[in-house]
């Protein structure tokens, strides 16, 4: 086998581990949302989760990574949109319920386009 075609081999090896991988977390941030979205009745638990899922992301975004400040962002609006979820103000709580609802729909399309294209890749190898 030559130095090119063990390249290729790695490299693809890697894609196909990288879309796997990306969609089962995007898979599950997705549910999480949904969970901490459903968390109507339970005020307090709901700014519990929601306050660690924004100090989580505070301490994503310090990193050096590129990879966990993006995810770092993420965190921080996800964390900031629960606890705005969880006030009593009626226009405040419902639009970021709609927020939370339509993101984690996204990142769940996320997963499932990663899956997807996880699945024709090892098809392929096979």
């Amino acid at each position: 086998m030559s130095d090119n075609a063990e390249k290729k081999e790695v490299s693809s090896t890697t894609k196909l581990s990288k879309f796997g991988v990306t969609a089962l977390i995007y898979f599950v941030i997705g549910i999480f949302i949904l969970f901490i979205t459903a968390l109507q009745s339970s005020n307090v638990f709901g700014f519990v989760v929601g306050g660690l899922v924004l100090l989580f992301g505070i301490c994503s975004f310090t990193s050096k990574e590129p990879m966990d400040r993006k995810a770092g962002i993420v965190l921080v609006i996800i964390g900031a949109l629960t606890l705005a979820s969880k006030m009593n103000i009626d226009y405040v709580s419902n639009v970021s319920k709609i927020l939370l609802i339509i993101g984690a729909i996204g990142i769940i399309a996320l997963a499932v386009w990663n899956g997807v294209k996880f699945f024709i890749g090892f098809r392929k190898r096979a």
